[in-house]
């Protein structure tokens, strides 16, 4: 069974990864090329980091089951990871589009990503309980 959720796991990060490669690639060729649009790569960047997080913070815990069993606690630090990782991932479109041209001031959202980062990353590690209860209580 572990071995089976490992190729699943595999298989969403991968494809997850492959879609963001892919609108990268496409979107260094549009630009190339000029057959795409500053605000036509913003959307493809943003739907593709949209996507990254709904297949790895929505589809992968769905598709392995993480939901069984689990606590209040891991439920409620679930909501939290994610919604930090989608805040994060925000930022880093807000940063990217700020890039392109589009105005505005694009460090706020690489400041909002690493702002982020901490309070995500500990609220998943009590979701998939890598943290004892006792230690998460603080």
């Amino acid at each position: 069974m572990e071995k089976k959720n490992n190729r699943l796991k595999n298989l969403i990060t991968g494809v997850a990864l492959a879609q963001l490669a892919a609108v990268v690639i496409f979107g260094v060729f549009g630009a190339y090329k000029h057959i795409i649009t500053g605000h036509q790569g913003d959307l493809m960047v943003g739907a593709s980091l949209f996507i990254f997080w709904v297949l790895m913070d929505v589809a992968e815990p769905i598709a392995l089951h993480r939901f069984d069993g689990i606590t209040q606690r891991q439920k409620s630090a679930f909501l939290k990871f994610a919604a930090f990782d989608f805040a994060g991932l925000a930022g880093i479109a807000y940063f990217l589009f700020s890039m392109g041209g589009t105005g505005g001031n694009g460090i706020l959202g690489a400041v909002v990503y690493a702002v982020s980062i901490k309070p995500k990353r500990e609220n998943q590690d009590i979701f998939y309980g890598l943290v004892p209860e006792e230690e998460d209580m603080e």
